[in-house]
């Protein structure tokens, strides 16, 4: 259910495995102030079902199924190509926005950012190796910040003009893999990307020796 006019921000939420994985992140969508004009766009393995009482209250949202899972990045470029709002944004499963990330967002894509990210907190704080992995990880937007323009911003919790999305066609996959080239081109193309420090997101981290180990191993230094 929906209203007649479209939404202004699409929310693409990937579901790799069951939906109670992305429960929480949606949970605190669901608190943001405008949520009627949030749409939520699910893209998910066959067979995931969406409970409806935890997304009453958005403006809508759709449900995209994927089977092949070797690209997370390929799943986020479907989700864009089937966004409906002007402006799109990446949730991971593991990062809440806090109250108010998507009115800032949506003022700071009043200007002719192409990208906007926001500022990063430690949603799992007690730890050090917690703070290790978020600095080796989101150093360059961990709380306090300024806004406005850089060189990149955080990887799959950025929001962006759909449009210039769009222009990638088939290269949009590629530049997501890795969404730093995204931004760099982004540059190279004369669009600026910023950060909005009242658009807050807790990040959870690894915080046991092992699991950190394994990361580090397989995504490298930086993500």
């Amino acid at each position: 259910m929906s209203a007649e006019s479209g939404p202004a921000l699409s929310v693409i939420v990937l579901v790799p495995d069951r939906f109670n994985t992305v429960l929480r992140v949606v949970t605190e969508l669901a608190r943001q102030e405008i949520r009627d004009q949030i749409e939520l766009v699910f893209v998910a393995v066959p067979g995931v079902s969406v409970p409806q009482s935890v997304v009453t209250g958005f403006w809508g949202w759709q449900l995209v199924e994927k089977a092949d899972w070797r690209s997370s990045a390929d799943a986020r470029a479907i989700g864009v190509v089937r966004a409906r709002a002007p402006i799109v944004a990446f949730v991971e499963d593991h990062c809440f926005p806090t109250p108010g990330w998507a009115e800032a967002l949506l003022r700071a894509h009043e200007r002719a950012w192409a990208g906007v990210g926001p500022v990063v907190l430690n949603a799992n704080p007690k730890r050090t190796l917690s703070w290790a992995n978020l600095l080796i990880e989101y150093g360059p937007w961990l709380h306090p910040r300024e806004r406005g323009t850089v060189s990149h911003i955080p990887g799959h919790n950025s929001s962006y003009k759909r449009a210039l999305l769009m222009e990638y066609g088939d290269q949009l996959t590629p530049m997501l893999e890795a969404e730093s080239v995204l931004h760099w081109d982004l540059n190279r193309r004369g669009h600026a990307v910023a950060l909005e420090p009242d658009a807050k997101s807790r990040h959870q981290n690894f915080e046991r020796f092992g699991a950190s180990l394994n990361l580090r191993f397989q995504a490298g230094p930086t993500t």
